[in-house]
């Protein structure tokens, strides 16, 4: 190929320009590189180069040239008038406040930059304002697809004349030949950068030998079309060293000085480059040895160091020269051509490579990739071998640690067949090493036990954080055991290779991927002993994926073009140029108009993004700068969406990206999908942090509409997610510790946790793809086949069928079952699933039915029948449809009933697990288990989590039961025998094995609590037709159960509610319509938003998510809200619920349940506990079966306002139930719930609850009259006469309304008594007093006060609660503050340069006692307003005034510096703060690698509330002060004054004893005595009296060998003043 005279010099120019400059690229070689670059542009001619430069060449020699410059380009120039008509770009530096207007955009990405924020219209739109973390995004305006909405900005919305100029884009006005040449420029120099980056190390940790480095020099060697390359027969190497995010400044500094024999100073700059740059250069040398010796110091601190050719290194410089020099282009004009240089760059890095070099190290993962994800662990892991080492464990313990493997390939894996009874023996092939007994019996024996007796067998894992187990053990908790010593790699993973479920194993099919070059991940093997053929949802590709392959290289996936390799060797950069390169993509290919570049780098990316993640997530030294962050600006365009989910199989490969590397911790593809795979805990998969970034990914995609199209018209997709989430069902279970405490409390929970809740969040958006719509002609069939295939995967999990699979989850067995019942005369038997909670393993996690949920809400406007009809099963479907397995046959005797009650069993066990802890059962579980619960109960997560299994309940009672079985019978059955209380409510009240007494009817409550929460939580149930007016509702009843307590602020108040309430467009709105704002009053004062009061009555004391404390107060609350309005006294009304009638749907029938005599009997069991507690539980306290009658009570009233049966007819309804006994308790006499609410209204015990009662039977009475008369008997006269004009009720009211008048008029004579006072006082000059007359009001006018003159105010010194002991502080025991004493710079002179601050003194107010909030913020502040302009959406130019940031004060020199104190205020005992300093010091020195806030070398600590610095101990030691009155204030007398008064006599001086020795001993004598007792007496009137006894041990002269007591202290302590 023919190349031109200009392309050869610039090809020589780049092979040689190395050996000109001597391998030192230097700011004199930047500018000589970019001098030949920008005349290569302009071909040599002056004359071409006056079109880039058109004020002339850059006169300055020693600066690079720079065409933004030149052309007048400055910081900013996005918001220029050059500007208009363009999309902003403005990429977002760390720390920088990003817009993100949730009622314009189209996704949650999309976000605007402050001035565009400021320069369009966004009035009452929801903003939500965050700070950008730098490492991708930039300003959207100007986008069209990332706004639902038109938005017009002031800045980059085009004018006429723009929009007249874009219509038709001309084409390129300059020379043939000029254009020919930017074109051969761009392209060499893109070529250039992929010669050198082809041939760089990308695995920096390689062993280094002298031959080695050598081989790589003559590797990297130019050649071909560059011409022949000069060889140095003695080369010089340079030592390089490497940023990571795992070392400090100091350990780098330290060590490169070591190494180098040099300074500190040298270290440190060394250190700061490759902080600020991501790498340096160390050292030249031609003598590798040195080199080599260097380096070996260096990587004693595990710090990334590579040797090199210097030669080498000068162009990986001149590369991120190359590359600053495009973008500098990218954004200028040639001549009148302003797009000619970015529309090259773009169609340059998307055309072929044409190699130049050896290209030895063309491919990723040639020599294997680095685990940088494993060695973020290592130090802690080692910290907690040595720390835990001293300690020893429990004598009975028996612990497991698998070793590590080898690094060996599976190509010696046995790969015979295994069988089931051999399971459990394959994963034990490793040794082991046990700390009691023989090694290998005690194992066997471990293993043994563990199975028959549930006993716990630890497998500890290095990569487990201990920081908390540190932290603990400081603080005084018993630490946990140590882990043996040894292996220092990952374990092995197992999971099952064949087992009754394991699919039939067949060959794996070969990966069609564009890029399927997948570095392995170091030192883990495969998940499964032979590969297996993924399920065929897995394997289908979009028809775009298989249609013929585009003509054009960038337009195809296959076909690799210069930007792939640049993508690719992303890991090979340093910091700063992975920066500028990702910066270069967005300036250049992501905002440029007019073209489809955009689009083709999105496919591009696709294409390589699996490669990319196996990079990121395992070898990515500097993960926050990865070129994968570009995803969210790439996929989240709904243009690109479609076009990389079609063409490149990207939803597919994103899924089997999470999938492969939560099981293998392997990055695989669709085809690498193990049907039987697990998570891999032990491989420290998902405790890894980076994946969120592929979940959150999966999130942007979700959000698409054309993704929602996707999942609801191809099962595949949901059949790949149900996968995926199947893989979290039951994880981490718990096994209920009964004899002692847990040995170890695991933190896996954590991981699991974090990674579940983004499941449960997908879960929620998958949902929203089958969501009904109105204009949707598809009548709902792709709904219901996704809630029978959800249903059909969430039965066979239920059932236990997949346990062999998965091993480490809750289900053990195959679900059994047991028959229950009959509770009532005459009732039924039911078949349930058989379960004790207690003895079971739970886990909190079942994200397969938080999916099932989301759809069953979708389908809530469905009826009964309809959704029954969906989920009705038979035997044969336990068998998985979806991916071949041998799976045991399934029993035949089930009915389709039983079921579908097993669907919806496990939230069940959730709850009643819930409402064991929440009793004290599992407390030996330790504190871990509590957060868990937490955890899955917290506002951010309960709305994924716990609401689901709430709603699942719910449908439980609506969907269970046969024809023959009332609606909701069977499964109330099921939950009572959940809680294991099928006993109790046949009366029989004996404690049930495992529980105690108070426990026992802990989850009684809870039960009944439940029952509760299932009638009256009904905002997700309401199919309105109205959406946005339920909406509404649920935002107004949320709102309403934060705001009842108290004000709060608005963050306060966007804790408390859950993210679909929090960030919904109407939470303002809503918000505004149901509160009353409070103004913040100063600058530390936070503005409020109070509840109105008739919003108080949407309050339900019983909320689902209220602790029991909060439900008294939200009660109380609510009675007094009541007693206001109606006149009553709070504890006479009574809370009656309002309930939202769900008129239609299938939650029309929810109440059903509470027409059933199980359900009557179940509430006579309850009430007649209550009657006969004191045999029943002759030791439970009266006020706890009071709170538990109150819980009863409220069901009661429930199912009174829910009773709907009709007396003309004979339907049977609660109340009829409530009146007629069918009860089998034991020594039954025929009670009803109405006879027992008779006789509970007429005991004392429950004197409180009465009003309760009478209004329920009055209720009651209303619906049954006929049947209530009979039961109710001589109490229905008094039901009847409570709400009318009697002639007793009229005499109460009078009595009381005199009652009220009499005080009423005591009051009027109290407050015009009061007024005289307070004006006497004033008279007088006593109004600073007047408080201490207030007891005067109680009083009558006649009666003298005593010892009215002597009364005076105090002023006392701080005390309170000691912080650290929780004792009140007082004069027994010496106490104190803290504060941190300093110097401070806060004195500064006015700068009399500055004219600003000049002017600022001038205008000061001559006085500033009085107010000046008119004039603030006054002189510099204020001028900080500017007027600016932007654009409404009707197109109009509006003016408003914006605030920003004032005018610094500018720093001074010579400032004046002085002492400053501050102080927290929390108060400890001294001898308190010793102890605290101690554990300081121990922490100081038992936690080395640790970065501490405090330097004890300085007296400094923390205080251990606030955590506020300190360095003093102020000891509080003084008397209160007594005020005195201002009449006794009297004015001084003058110096002169009292001189003048002075007779000459009183001050007479005797100096008789000067002449006599031993008068003048005497004398002196008779001084001292005098000033001591001065001292004396100062220290009595001003110390307290405890301190004033022990001040001889307080003296300074106080020694070391005086005996002293332990409460007395020396003045001398290091921390105290």
């Amino acid at each position: 190929m023919s190349i031109s005279t200009e392309e050869r010099n610039l090809l020589h120019e780049l092979l040689t320009q190395p050996i000109v400059f001597e391998n030192r690229f230097t700011r004199a070689a930047d500018c000589r590189l970019r001098e030949v670059l920008f005349r290569s542009l302009a071909r040599g001619r002056d004359d071409y180069l006056r079109l880039f430069f058109p004020t002339g060449l850059p006169s300055d020699r020693s600066v690079p040239w720079s065409l933004r410059t030149a052309q007048g380009a400055e910081e900013g120039a996005e918001y220029t008038a050059a500007a208009k008509g363009t999309a902003c770009g403005h990429i977002f530096k760390s720390g920088e406040s990003t817009y993100h207007c949730k009622t314009c955009a189209a996704d949650d990405t999309c976000v605007f930059c402050s001035k565009c924020f400021e320069s369009s219209d966004h009035e009452g739109h929801m903003v939500f304002i965050s700070v950008s973390p730098g490492n991708s995004g930039c300003c959207d305006c100007g986008d069209s697809e990332a706004w639902r909405r038109e938005v017009r900005c002031s800045i980059h919305t085009a004018g006429k004349a723009q929009v007249q100029a874009s219509a038709s884009v001309p084409g390129s006005q300059l020379p043939p030949d000029l254009v020919e040449a930017i074109r051969m420029t761009l392209g060499r120099a893109v070529d250039y950068l992929c010669d050198v980056f082809s041939c760089s190390p990308e695995q920096l940790r390689l062993p280094k030998t002298e031959a080695s480095i050598q081989a790589d020099e003559r590797l990297s060697r130019l050649g071909g079309i560059y011409g022949e390359e000069p060889i140095d027969p003695q080369p010089e190497y340079a030592l390089v060293l490497w940023n990571d995010e795992k070392h400090t400044v100091d350990d780098v500094q330290n060590q490169v000085a070591r190494a180098c024999s040099r300074t500190k100073k040298f270290g440190f700059e060394k250190a700061m480059e490759v902080n600020d740059v991501g790498r340096s250069v160390v050292h030249y040398s031609r003598d590798l040895r040195e080199l080599l010796h260097m380096a070996e110091v260096i990587e004693h601190i595990k710090v990334t160091v590579t040797v090199r050719s210097a030669r080498d290194t000068y162009r990986e410089q001149m590369c991120a020269s190359i590359i600053d020099w495009i973008s500098d282009i990218s954004g200028c004009a040639v001549g009148n051509d302003s797009y000619i240089l970015r529309t090259v760059v773009c169609e340059e890095f998307l055309k072929p490579w044409r190699t130049g070099s050896s290209a030895g190290n063309k491919d990723v993962g040639q020599a294997g990739i680095d685990d940088h994800e494993t060695e973020e662990n290592v130090k802690l892991a080692q910290s907690y071998r040595e720390f835990m080492q001293p300690f020893q464990p429990a004598a009975n313990a028996v612990r497991v640690e698998m070793d590590a493997i080898d690094d060996g390939n599976d190509d010696n894996d046995d790969d015979g067949e295994d069988d089931e009874e051999d399971f459990d023996d394959m994963e034990m092939e490793d040794e082991m090493e046990i700390e009691v007994g023989d090694l290998r019996h005690a194992a066997n024996a471990a293993m043994a036990a563990s199975e028959a007796a549930d006993m716990d067998v630890d497998f500890i894992d290095e990569n487990e954080d201990v920081t908390e187990a540190l932290e603990a053990t400081l603080a005084g908790y018993p630490p946990p055991p140590p882990p043996p010593p040894g292996a220092a790699q990952r374990r092995r993973i197992f999971t099952p290779a064949d087992s009754d479920d394991g699919e039939v194993e067949r060959a794996r099919p070969s990966t069609n991927a564009p890029y399927d070059n997948v570095p392995r991940t170091p030192r883990v093997r495969g998940v499964v002993r032979r590969p297996l053929r993924p399920s065929k949802h897995w394997l289908e590709k979009p028809e775009g994926f298989r249609s013929t392959r585009p003509s054009a290289p960038c337009e195809d996936l296959w076909q690799r073009v210069r930007l792939d390799f640049l993508i690719l060797y992303d890991l090979r950069l340093w910091k700063i140029l992975r920066i500028h390169l990702r910066h270069l993509y967005i300036t250049t290919v992501v905002t440029i108009p007019h073209f489809n570049f955009k689009r083709v780098l999105g496919l591009r990316f696709a294409g390589l993004y699996t490669a990319l993640a196996q990079l990121y997530l395992i070898a990515d030294r500097e993960p926050d700068h990865s070129i994968i962050n570009l995803s969210v600006q790439m996929l989240t365009t709904p243009t690109i969406t479609q076009e990389v989910v079609e063409r490149g199989n990207f939803l597919t490969n994103l899924m089997a990206i999470l999938y492969t590397f939560l099981t293998t911790r392997q990055v695989g593809f669709p085809e690498d999908v193990s049907p039987k795979a697990t998570l891999a805990f032990d491989a420290g998969a998902v405790t890894n942090r980076r994946m969120f970034h592929f979940f959150l990914d999966l999130r942007w995609l979700f959000q698409s509409e054309f993704i929602h199209h996707k999942m609801r018209v191809e099962q595949r997709y949901l059949l790949q997610f149900i996968d995926l989430v199947k893989l979290h069902q039951g994880v981490c279970p718990n096994v209920r510790a009964t004899g002692e405490h847990v040995e170890y409390e695991s933190d896996a929970w954590i991981g699991a946790t974090m990674i579940v809740k983004e499941i449960n969040k997908l879960c929620k958006q998958v949902a929203v793809s089958f969501e009904p719509h109105l204009d949707s002609d598809d009548q709902n069939t792709h709904l219901h086949r996704a809630i029978r295939t959800v249903g059909q995967a969430t039965m066979i999990n239920s059932f236990g069928y997949e346990r062999k699979r998965f091993v480490a989850a809750e289900l053990r067995d195959d679900m059994a079952w047991h028959l229950i019942g009959p509770f009532v005369r005459g009732g039924k038997v039911y078949s349930v699933p058989k379960c004790v909670v207690q003895a079971e393993p739970m886990s909190f996690h079942h994200p397969l039915h938080y999916l099932l949920s989301w759809l069953i809400e979708d389908a809530k406007g469905m009826s009964r029948d309809e959704l029954r009809a969906l989920l009705h099963f038979s035997p044969d479907d336990l068998k998985d449809p979806w991916n071949v397995s041998r799976s045991a046959p399934a029993p035949n005797n089930l009915t389709s009933d039983e079921l579908l009650s097993a669907i919806f069993d496990h939230p069940l066990r959730t709850y009643a697990w819930l409402a064991q802890m929440k009793a004290g059962m599992w407390v030996r579980n330790g504190i871990t288990l509590r957060h868990q619960a937490h955890q899955y109960r917290s506002v951010n997560h309960r709305d994924v989590g716990y609401q689901r299994d709430i709603l699942m309940i719910q449908a439980g009672l609506v969907l269970c039961g046969s024809e023959s079985e009332m609606p909701g019978e069977r499964f109330l059955a099921q939950m009572i025998d959940r809680f294991q209380m099928t006993g109790w409510f046949r009366g029989d009240y004996a404690l049930m094995p495992g529980f105690e007494e108070s426990q026992q009817l802990d989850v009684v409550e809870d039960f009944f609590h439940l029952l509760v929460i299932t009638l009256s939580e009904r905002g997700n149930l309401v199919p309105s037709a109205n959406a946005r007016e339920q909406h509404d509702k649920v935002l107004q009843h949320d709102i309403a159960h934060a705001l009842c307590f108290k004000p709060l602020s608005f963050s306060d108040l966007a804790g408390r509610v859950t993210e679909k309430v929090g960030e919904s467009d109407d939470f303002n709105r809503v918000l505004e319509g149901m509160t009353n704002y409070r103004a913040p009053e100063g600058m530390s004062d936070t503005g409020t938003f109070e509840l109105k009061p008739e919003y108080i009555e949407l309050v339900d004391p019983y909320y689902a998510h209220y602790s029991r404390n909060h439900r008294e107060e939200a009660e109380t609350i609510y009675k007094k809200h009541i007693a206001r309005k109606t006149g009553k006294k709070p504890e006479d009304a009574v809370y009656e619920p309002r309930l939202q009638a769900v008129e239609n749907g299938l939650f029309s029938n929810l109440s059903a349940f509470t027409a059933t005599p199980l359900f009557a009997q179940v509430l006579c069991a309850a009430l007649d506990f209550a009657v006969g507690v004191k045999s029943h539980a002759s030791k439970m306290q009266v006020t706890r079966v009071e709170t538990f009658l109150n819980m009863v009570l409220h069901l009661v009233m429930l199912a009174t306002i829910e009773d709907v049966g009709d007396r003309r007819t004979g339907d049977r309804g609660f109340t009829k139930l409530a009146a007629r006994s069918t009860s089998l308790l034991h020594e039954s006499h025929g009670e009803t719930v109405v006879s027992l609410l008779v006789m509970l209204s007429d005991m004392d015990d429950y004197a409180s609850l009465h009003p309760t009662i009478k209004h329920i039977l009055r209720k009651m009475q209303l619906r049954q009259p006929e049947e209530l008369s009979i039961a109710i008997g001589p109490l229905g006269a008094l039901l009847d006469r409570g709400d009318t004009d009697s002639p007793a009720s009229i005499t109460l009211e009078d009595k009381e309304k005199k009652k009220q008048e009499a005080l009423a008029r005591q009051a009027r004579v109290m407050a015009k008594m009061k007024e005289q006072q307070n004006n006497f006082l004033q008279n007088q000059g006593l109004s600073a007093f007047g408080e201490d007359f207030d007891d005067l009001d109680d009083m009558s006018i006649t009666e003298e006060p005593e010892s009215l003159v002597e009364q005076r105010k105090a002023w006392t010194f701080p005390s309170g609660t000691c912080i650290l002991c929780q004792e009140e502080t007082d004069d027994q025991r010496l106490y104190g503050t803290f504060a941190f004493l300093g110097e401070s710079n806060i004195l500064r002179a006015t700068p009399t340069e500055d004219a600003d601050f000049v002017k600022e003194v001038i205008n000061t107010p001559a006085s500033l006692d009085r107010s000046a909030n008119d004039i603030r913020p006054f002189g510099v502040a204020g001028s900080n307003k500017q007027v600016v302009q932007k654009v409404t959406a009707g197109g109009k130019v509006v003016s408003f005034e914006r605030q920003g940031l004032s005018k610094g004060f500018p720093p001074q020199k010579q400032g004046v510096k002085g002492p400053v104190s501050t102080s927290c205020g929390h108060i400890m005992h001294y001898s308190c703060f010793e102890l605290y300093l101690q554990a300081t010091q121990r922490r100081h020195a038992q936690q080395i690698a640790r970065n501490h806030p405090e330097r004890l070398e300085l007296k400094e600590f923390i205080c251990p509330l606030c955590k506020a610095l300190g360095n003093t101990f102020l000891p509080i030691i003084w008397k209160a002060k007594e005020f005195a009155y201002e009449h006794e204030l009297h004015a001084a007398k003058t110096f002169s004054d009292w001189l003048a008064d002075l007779q000459s006599t009183d001050y007479a001086a005797d100096l008789s004893f000067l002449g006599n020795a031993p008068a003048a001993m005497h004398r002196q004598q008779q001084v001292h005595d005098m000033y001591s007792s001065r001292s004396s007496q100062y220290v009595s009137s001003m110390f307290t009296p405890s301190l004033v006894s022990s001040m001889h041990d307080l003296s300074l002269e106080s020694t070391g060998a005086t005996s002293t007591p332990s409460n007395r202290y020396s003045l001398r302590r290091g921390y105290s003043l």
